[in-house]
């Protein structure tokens, strides 16, 4: 992966990236509070999304990064959608590593230069979300699919484990933006019930989250990961069990590409040689790196 530099002043009085993860009302409600200003940072940076890109993508990556704080061993999960609306859809990946990375399908939206909302919906629109979940030693990941009801990525996913799952959830995915589009803070919530939850403190729980105060402002602002869940659940007598790192990670390199090239059919090597153009661009849709391969690197490589 080539990591692209961006200006991080911004963040020098935010605490580093970090998942903490809780309990709620005894064994109730486990939650994950997710500062992830940083990552969200990198990923536009390296993508190199304007306002509305951003906000989606990293919507995806705190959603995923999220959903990695009850994994084990080698276990991964991917969030897919695939749409009618502008981005045409996105895959993002985590895994038990806290690794983040994925892609929108079409990251250069054709938007006015004034937004006048930061309403995902419509350029999400209507289509299905695919989560997956993959454990080492299954041969298949577990996937499940339901129709986009909101066309957003929170509800939508809430509405994925409710329905497909059995496990009522809540998310609350933030992106907060400073008047020069520069992204201040990012960060989400999620809370699943576990079994033998208290139905009345769920209710409560609702209300909260819809009247919570933006995670990404207060991130900004350079409050805490327990300041905040204080806070905002503090009534709810948060018991935190764990903190996890997660990161923007993608385990792509050169040197792998340069294996995807070896393994080409021989007449598609020849064609290259022959025709060009040199040098070879390769793209990593999952973090947006670019690796350029010369006429005697595509030769040495495939032995021609």
């Amino acid at each position: 992966m080539i990591i692209k530099a961006f200006d991080d002043t911004h963040l020098n009085k935010i605490e580093n990236d970090m998942m903490t993860i809780f309990l709620l009302g005894g064994n109730s409600i486990r939650g994950a509070f997710l500062n992830g200003s940083r990552m969200i940072n990198q990923m536009k940076a390296n993508h190199e999304t304007g306002i509305m890109e951003s906000l989606i993508l990293g919507h995806a990556y705190l959603a995923a990064g999220l959903l990695i704080s009850d994994m084990k061993g080698k276990e991964r999960i991917s969030i897919k959608l695939d749409t009618l609306g502008p981005i045409r859809g996105l895959l993002v990946e985590s895994n038990s590593l806290g690794e983040v990375r994925g892609y929108l399908k079409n990251s250069q939206l054709e938007i006015s230069p004034e937004i006048k909302s930061l309403d995902t919906a419509p350029y999400i629109g209507q289509g299905f979300l695919l989560f997956s979940r993959h454990i080492a030693e299954e041969s298949s990941p577990f996937t499940g699919q339901v129709v986009l009801q909101y066309s957003t990525i929170a509800k939508d996913l809430a509405y994925y484990f409710l329905t497909s799952e059995q496990r009522p959830s809540a998310f609350n995915l933030s992106v907060f933006f400073g008047p020069d589009g520069i992204i201040n803070g990012a960060g989400g919530l999620f809370l699943q019930v576990l079994p033998d939850a208290d139905i009345k403190m769920l209710d409560e729980l609702s209300e909260t989250l819809e009247n919570m105060a933006s995670i990404g402002s207060m991130l900004a602002e350079s409050k805490s990961s327990k300041e905040i869940i204080t806070k905002c659940l503090g009534k709810f007598s948060p018991e935190i069990l764990a903190h996890r790192p997660v990161v923007f990670h993608c385990g792509c390199s050169k040197e792998r590409f340069g294996s995807f090239i070896a393994a080409m059919d021989k007449s598609d090597v020849e064609e290259i040689l022959e025709k060009g153009p040199f040098p070879l661009e390769t793209q990593c849709h999952n973090c947006n790196s670019n690796y350029a391969f010369s006429r005697d690197e595509i030769a040495l490589l495939t032995g021609k």
